[in-house]
Formats: C-alpha cells, sequence, structure tokens
C-alpha cells in the first residue's frame, strides 16, 4: 500500500508542488479538537495514505504514521492511526 495516487495526480495536472516549509506534521490536542498542521506535502503525503487505505480490498487494515514517518518530532502527539472499518 505505497503507491503516490495523490501526488501523480497533482503532477498530472501540473500542480504548484514546490514547499519551502520544513517537514513534519504536528498534531495536537485543542478544545477537544483534534487540530493537524503540516506543510502543502505533508499534507498531500497524509492524504495520499488516506486514499491508499481507503482503497484497500481488506476491512480492519490500518495506517500507522508516527515520528519515525510523517510527524515531527515536536508534534504534542507522536503516533496516530487511522483504521479502516
Amino acid at each position: 500500500m505505497n503507491n503516490n495516487i495523490i501526488l501523480d495526480y497533482l503532477k498530472e495536472k501540473d500542480f504548484d508542488l514546490s514547499s519551502s516549509d520544513l517537514p513534519g506534521i504536528t498534531i495536537s490536542l485543542d478544545n477537544n479538537e483534534l487540530v493537524i498542521k503540516g506543510s502543502k506535502l505533508d499534507l498531500i503525503e497524509l492524504a495520499n495514505y488516506i486514499v491508499n487505505l481507503a482503497l484497500s480490498n481488506n476491512n480492519r487494515d490500518h495506517i500507522h504514521i508516527d515520528d519515525l514517518t510523517l510527524i515531527d518530532k515536536d508534534s504534542k502527539i507522536n503516533s496516530l492511526i487511522i483504521e479502516k472499518e
């Protein structure tokens, strides 16, 4: 489950994918709301993970994103699991 569906589509459509922001998503809980912040490319990569999960043929598949993959080491929440039902 490592297809770049979103990134490939955006490149094909000639979207500007340049980003000067440092990589790494930050996640926090603010007033009982989950807040996810990231650069343009970080959010595209997160979207790609979610689309690949949604297209998976297996129920109960999941993605585990942490500070070793996409989450910034300074993020208040350093692990995110998204599961397909």
